[in-house]
């Protein structure tokens, strides 16, 4: 759940954004979760991952730019898996526009958690071919 609203806080840049309250639980209710307004509250006053922020409360971020972006990576590798198709349509055609533009360093955080994330899940796929000795 975490991973999924780590995501709608970086998807429009590609770097820790605030979300609009109204996206996070849309998002979350998306995923199939009763209730999305008592989790995020959850997160936000028991685990203190995020904050409501704005005049009206109407917006979150997370507490950590680091901890949304590792968040995201994660969710990204289990949404695109190895699907290389959709990798290259969605995430990497948006990260070579904000390129372009000159924002590289402003999604480097992202584009590490990424690779982070994809090597550690490529590695956690591996079979165990070797009896442990």
């Amino acid at each position: 759940m975490p991973k999924r609203i780590a995501w709608e806080c970086l998807q429009q840049s590609y770097q820790p954004a605030t979300a609009k309250c109204a996206d996070a639980i849309a998002a979350l209710a998306g995923l199939g979760i009763d209730d999305p307004e008592a989790h995020l509250d959850y997160l936000e006053k028991r685990l203190h991952l995020i904050q409501t922020i704005g005049s009206a409360k109407d917006r979150i971020c997370f507490c950590l730019d680091p901890l949304a972006e590792y968040l995201a990576g994660w969710y990204l590798i289990e949404l695109y898996g190895n699907n290389d198709g959709k990798w290259r349509s969605h995430f990497f055609k948006k990260a070579d526009d904000l390129v372009k533009t000159g924002r590289q360093d402003a999604i480097k955080g992202l584009l590490l958690a990424v690779r982070d994330c994809y090597l550690r899940f490529k590695v956690a796929k591996k079979p165990t071919l070797y009896p442990r000795s």
